[in-house]
């Protein structure tokens, strides 16, 4: 059990562990080793379900399509943003304050350490000099 399941009721216990299983389920991940590709967002997005966190953030391209598809009800529903989301955003309001290398500063700690080059090229396309 998690630090994080210590400090939940019975029943945010088993809330939590119902939306592990249905993400999981769709999501092709199994949980019951210590490493599964999509693992860290399905323990996450459940923790977030649970506590009613309405935003994720995240760069799985289909994550919100899985959320939507297996516990968004109308309830608590989970909004996911993606990094490019976030980084058009603080381009398309310079009134934020932040500035076109922390936008690419950000994308770049979001990513895969093998997958930087590829994120430098992407964030100069879409927001040259």
């Amino acid at each position: 059990m998690s630090q994080f399941e210590k400090d939940l009721s019975k029943e945010q216990k088993e809330n939590y562990h119902a939306t592990c299983g249905l993400l999981a389920d769709a999501m092709g991940c199994d949980l019951s080793g210590e490493r599964s590709e999509h693992r860290g967002e399905v323990l996450s997005v459940a923790i977030a379900k649970t506590m009613s966190i309405p935003i994720f953030l995240s760069n799985e391209s289909r994550l919100q399509r899985e959320i939507d598809d297996c516990i968004n009800t109308g309830i608590d529903n989970i909004r996911v943003f993606r990094m490019w989301d976030i980084v058009l955003w603080i381009r398309d309001n310079p009134e934020c304050g932040l500035k076109r290398k922390d936008a690419k500063h950000i994308l770049l700690l979001s990513c895969h350490k093998r997958q930087v080059d590829m994120y430098k090229s992407m964030f100069d396309e879409k927001w040259p000099i």
